[in-house]
């Protein structure tokens, strides 16, 4: 993010010295440079203050269980994994 806005600044200066016809010589670069360091650094500063970034970052996502409503002990189960299952037929022993 830093780089894209250094980079559009320089392009910003780029197209005005060319549009406007500004000489280039060492005081016009050098206003350039100090106004485009305190704009950069004043942009900075404000994403640092009120957009903090941190490695440390953590995910919160609200989950909801979802279960059977068997009750009491499982003792056996008569379905194998990736077994398809005709209708109408039960497969609770009593």
């Amino acid at each position: 993010m830093e780089t894209l806005i250094i980079l559009s600044y320089i392009a910003l200066c780029i197209i005005v010295f060319k549009v406007c016809n500004l000489p280039r010589n060492k005081w016009t670069i050098t206003t350039a440079s100090v106004i485009g360091l305190f704009l950069v650094g004043w942009i900075f500063l404000y994403m640092a203050m009120y957009q903090p970034v941190s490695r440390m970052a953590r995910l919160y996502s609200v989950t909801t269980p979802i279960t059977s409503q068997v009750e009491g002990l499982i003792t056996d189960v008569f379905v194998q994994g990736n077994q398809q299952l005709k209708g109408g037929r039960s497969l609770i022993s009593n």
